[in-house]
């Protein structure tokens, strides 16, 4: 199997576990390794990739701007799921905005494809996307709920960090 049809595999099921995630109701988590693991194995993917490869700068300015294009999208995702006050703190769950947002930001990004000169560039790089997006996201939502008064005072520094 390729390298690339691994990483389009392991994205789609990084996303389905994300849409099925976004629209379950949970508990907000302060602290989550998982979206850092995603970045971290994504990455590495990318490094064997242009290890094989000569990549062009165009290519790297084609996912830089891809990237740009979906941290956009996590912060209009972050302001799609509802926050309120639970039993036990802070409760969160997407609707289904914020699913149809994910799924656009798949589309996004693979359709970065066709501009790469690096064949195979853009799926390789998808698992390393879909983590740094879910990244910001759970932090902007961290940031919302901090704002809301919803999360003990040790966050109030994300919230004032944006002020």
């Amino acid at each position: 199997m390729t390298q690339q049809l691994s990483s389009v595999l392991l994205g789609l099921v990084i996303l389905a576990w994300i849409g099925w995630r976004q629209l379950r109701v949970r508990p907000v988590k302060e602290r989550s390794l998982l979206p850092l693991l995603i970045v971290a194995y994504g990455l590495w993917q990318i490094v064997q990739f242009a290890g094989r490869h000569a990549i062009p700068a165009g290519d790297w300015l084609v996912l830089a701007g891809s990237a740009v294009l979906g941290l956009g999208l996590a912060l209009w995702r972050a302001f799609t799921v509802r926050l309120w006050a639970g039993a036990n703190g802070a409760m969160v769950r997407g609707t289904w905005l914020t699913v149809a947002l994910w799924a656009l930001g798949l589309v996004q990004h693979l359709g970065s494809e066709p501009f790469l000169h690096s064949d195979g560039l853009g799926p390789t790089s998808l698992v390393a996307y879909l983590g740094l997006v879910l990244l910001l996201q759970r932090e902007l939502v961290l940031i919302r709920a901090d704002r809301a008064g919803l999360v003990p005072h040790t966050r109030g520094e994300r919230a004032d960090a944006l002020r």
